[in-house]
């Protein structure tokens, strides 16, 4: 006796940045290999409207995108409570790698249905829920400023040009440099001091682009090591 094929819902954010060359084999694909419904929806309200319609009539549900999808649609995926499988259809897919996915979509499909179940967990953040990753601060502002478009044509890249554009524009770390800089000169009033931040940023080394060793250096020199060079450089000799 033949295994019945499993009722799949696919839910599709055409949006992503390969999705437009990736939805028309994966829609043969999975037609031929399961009861499918293939769902196309391009806002979060749109694909929380059709999970609520058609995610509990569903043995598994499929979600095709990136982070952003997977991590709009979670809050509904959690109420249906059932199996969910992903597509790496985004641009740094970093849930999709983090779990061991294939890139290519379509073994990622065969994944979906011949796979192992597997229980993963759940964080919780002002009651919103997040997979593998929650970011506050640089990195938030690094995902603002990758747009879709960029995206789209840049995959990877856009990460790169998205943090050049947040420290453009904000200079995050300069202004926290600046900020401690002052506190510790209006508090203490020394006669001198220097603060240098190393920071790396997740969204190069860990997310996107994974270049490791990525550091950005921001100072701020006030007092005598700011007027004595060769105080300054022995400060920094020291630091080196």
């Amino acid at each position: 006796m033949s295994k019945s094929k499993p009722r799949v819902l696919v839910m599709i954010n055409p949006g992503a940045s390969r999705a437009e060359t990736a939805v028309p084999a994966l829609s043969s694909w999975f037609s031929e290999n399961c009861h499918a419904l293939i769902v196309v929806a391009n806002s979060k309200k749109e694909r929380k409207r059709e999970l609520k319609a058609h995610g509990k009539k569903a043995d598994l549900i499929v979600i095709g995108g990136g982070d952003g999808t997977i991590s709009k649609a979670l809050p509904q995926l959690l109420k249906l409570k059932k199996p969910v499988a992903v597509l790496p259809l985004g641009t740094a897919n970093d849930f999709a790698r983090t779990i061991g996915l294939p890139a290519d979509p379509l073994q990622a499909a065969e994944v979906a249905l011949s796979g192992r179940k597997r229980r993963i967990d759940v964080g919780m953040v002002n009651e919103r829920p997040y997979l593998n990753v929650a970011s506050v601060g640089a990195a938030t502002k690094v995902a603002k400023a990758s747009s879709k478009e960029l995206k789209q044509k840049w995959r990877v890249s856009a990460y790169v040009i998205g943090l050049l554009r947040a420290v453009r524009d904000l200079k995050i770390q300069e202004k926290m440099t600046a900020q401690i800089a002052n506190t510790i000169n209006d508090v203490l009033k020394p006669q001198g001091f220097g603060v240098i931040l190393k920071a790396t940023h997740h969204c190069m080394t860990t997310r996107g682009v994974h270049k490791p060793d990525t550091d950005l250096v921001t100072s701020r020199m006030l007092g005598c090591f700011r007027d004595n060079p060769l105080t300054r450089q022995e400060f920094l000799s020291m630091i080196d």
